[in-house]
């Protein structure tokens, strides 16, 4: 009787535990082709999501606490638009934008909270010289960015409540470099593909609203967005790391070349034997350089000046982890140890990669390296299979960092070490605490059935929306590190 008793507590503690997590169910009956995007109102802490199915798309306010304060609906664009793909203009009385599946038009809808009232706005673009990068939403605008064909011309598309607006950036004269170390311009350092790795004309997007996987992290090429600047980095060689900042006020651009730790014994091997990366964060950038046998890691503020500098030997423990050396497989939950000998011949035979996370006011700093998509896995879960991705070229390029987070791992072997550091660069003793990020993966790797998810940040608290299988209820999970 006594032992039925403390296994029927252990089960009710567990499950107040697990509803805890629950915020909100929000009542709401979508139909088929479900979509789902969100705005945060930092200023406010309110949320805003939008909520669709073939015919219907509701926009939902919700405070900081979750609570729907507000709710309108208004009948779908025409079924060329098929994606949601960013907002702009006063985030309490948002602008929503769509892309026609044939990457020729922008649809907006408006959609005020006040009177309840929708106006619609069609735009026509024409991409046949350009390719798009990449977008955003900064400071009630929305932005696309393309490249001209075969020129060293960036281009800006900003859309605000009330008109597209035009500017270009020429990088004629600034020195780019390719895989092979040789002289090339900006289009060609864009266009390269690395062996499956990253497609031409892809960058990868890393924001501030989570932490990026490696699986993310490992690109070549990558666009950093703070504040007023937007930061592309190229890592196409393995002897610099080149960053083109454009200043988003003047449309001004400057650029740094930031040279990557030099290996010992980097000079017997051949070219494509040596591998290497970066990662920025906090006005500091992060590099990587492997060889077959030893990896070197250093942290340099953005004047090219070592702040840290650490040599991983072959057979040697690592000075500056702080957790064990991890391989997984696919799922968190198919994992084991491994030494500094399998890190280093997986960081050389895979792609390298690091990943920078604000753990109070100290550095935390992954090191690993990714393999490719590998077609089965044991043990995998398939999270990626859980979020449709669009093959048109703006909903490719306009994909969520956030949910790419979750895509990225299934179907991969990952290897990782977690390292702490100070605001100085300086490493410190310390234990690594569960992110919100992985209690999330952990999350989605056990539920079933679940579709039309979103991930946002109000404050320092992460929220996983969702609908269960045939659920008439949107529901809201709240995960703090």
């Amino acid at each position: 009787m006594i032992k039925k008793i403390i296994v029927l507590a252990v089960l009710v503690l567990g499950f107040n535990s697990f509803s805890q997590e629950l915020v909100s169910l929000i009542p709401l009956d979508l139909k088929r082709d479900r979509d789902v995007f969100q705005v945060v109102n930092e200023a406010t802490k309110e949320t805003t999501l939008f909520l669709s199915d073939k015919k219907r798309v509701k926009a939902i306010r919700l405070s900081e606490k979750m609570q729907v304060l507000d709710s309108m609906s208004a009948e779908r664009p025409d079924t060329n638009y098929s994606n949601m793909i960013g907002t702009c203009g006063d985030k309490s009385n948002p602008m929503l934008f769509w892309a026609s599946s044939n990457d020729k038009e922008i649809f907006t809808q408006k959609f005020n909270m006040s009177d309840h009232k929708v106006s619609e706005q069609k735009y026509l673009l024409d991409f046949k010289k350009e390719k798009v990068l990449q977008s955003f939403s900064l400071n009630e605008n929305f932005y696309l960015v393309s490249v001209i064909k075969d020129t060293d011309i960036l281009k800006f598309y900003i859309f605000n409540e009330k008109e597209k607006i035009e500017k270009t950036i020429d990088f004629n004269g600034y020195k780019f470099l390719d895989s092979d170390i040789k002289r090339t311009t900006f289009y060609k350092v864009l266009s390269e593909t690395f062996y499956g790795r990253q497609e031409s004309f892809s960058i990868t997007k890393i924001t501030s609203e989570s932490p990026a996987s490696l699986a993310l992290s490992y690109k070549k090429r990558k666009v950093y967005l703070d504040n007023n600047k937007l930061t592309f980095s190229f890592d196409n060689n393995t002897l610099y790391t080149q960053l083109i900042t454009v200043d988003l006020v003047s449309f001004l651009a400057t650029e740094k070349m930031i040279k990557k730790p030099d290996l010992i014994n980097e000079i017997p091997y051949e070219l494509n034997e040596i591998e290497s990366n970066s990662f920025l964060f906090d006005n500091k950038l992060f590099q990587i350089k492997s060889s077959p046998d030893l990896i070197k890691f250093s942290i340099k503020d953005l004047e090219n000046n070592i702040l840290n500098e650490n040599t991983i030997y072959w057979g040697k423990s690592i000075d500056i982890q702080n957790s064990d050396i991890m391989l997984e497989n696919g799922s968190s939950k198919n994992k084991r140890k491994i030494d500094s000998e399998i890190f280093i011949r997986k960081m050389n035979n895979q792609s390298p990669a690091i990943s920078c996370y604000k753990q109070d006011e100290n550095l935390l700093v992954t090191l690993g390296s990714v393999s490719q998509v590998q077609q089965q896995m044991s043990g995998g879960m398939m999270v990626g299979a859980m979020f449709g991705v669009a093959g048109v070229l703006i909903a490719s390029a306009l994909s969520s960092p956030t949910m790419d987070n979750f895509n990225s791992y299934s179907n991969r072997e990952i290897t990782y070490v977690n390292c702490l550091f100070d605001q100085t660069g300086k490493h410190i003793e310390g234990t690594v605490r569960p992110l919100a990020f992985e209690k999330m993966r952990v999350f989605l790797e056990e539920a079933k059935d679940l579709s039309s998810q979103t991930i946002f940040k109000v404050g320092n608290t992460y929220y996983l929306g969702f609908f269960e299988k045939k659920s008439v209820e949107y529901s809201i999970r709240k995960f703090v590190d």
